[in-house]
C-alpha cells in the first residue's frame, strides 16, 4: 500500500480515485454505503470529492477486501465500525418512534 497523493490537492474525483485503486466507481460507491466512516464530501454538482484521508480509508478497504480476502462485515470490525451502522439505525428508529408518539399527542390535542 502507499498511493502517491498530492500534499496540495484538497479533493480527488471518483474517476481519479478508482483509477488510483484499481477498481471500478460504482465499486467506490458500495464501499461508502458499507463504510459508515467513509463518506466523501459532495460538490455542488453532487459529484463525491474525496480528501487524501478518503483515500487512505478506501486503500486500507480495498487491501482488507481484495489482497486479503475478508468479508465486508470483517473488514468492518477491522477498521473498528463492526456495529457502528446497526447502531446508528436503532437511534434512528427510536428518534422516529419518539416523534411519532409526540405527533399522536397533539393530534389527539385537536
Amino acid at each position: 500500500m502507499g498511493i502517491e497523493l498530492d500534499p496540495k490537492r484538497l479533493y480527488y474525483g471518483i474517476g481519479e480515485v478508482a483509477e488510483m485503486l484499481d477498481v471500478q466507481p460504482s465499486t467506490l460507491r458500495y464501499w461508502e454505503q458499507n463504510f459508515s466512516k467513509l463518506s466523501p464530501k459532495k460538490a455542488n454538482n453532487g459529484r463525491r470529492q474525496y480528501t487524501a484521508e478518503d483515500v487512505r480509508m478506501l486503500e486500507e478497504i480495498r487491501h482488507l477486501l481484495k489482497v486479503e480476502g475478508v468479508s465486508i462485515e470483517q473488514a468492518r470490525h477491522r477498521l473498528g465500525q463492526s456495529d457502528r451502522r446497526d447502531m446508528n439505525r436503532m437511534q434512528a428508529i427510536s428518534k422516529l418512534m419518539q416523534l411519532k408518539r409526540r405527533l399522536e399527542e397533539l393530534r389527539d390535542k385537536l
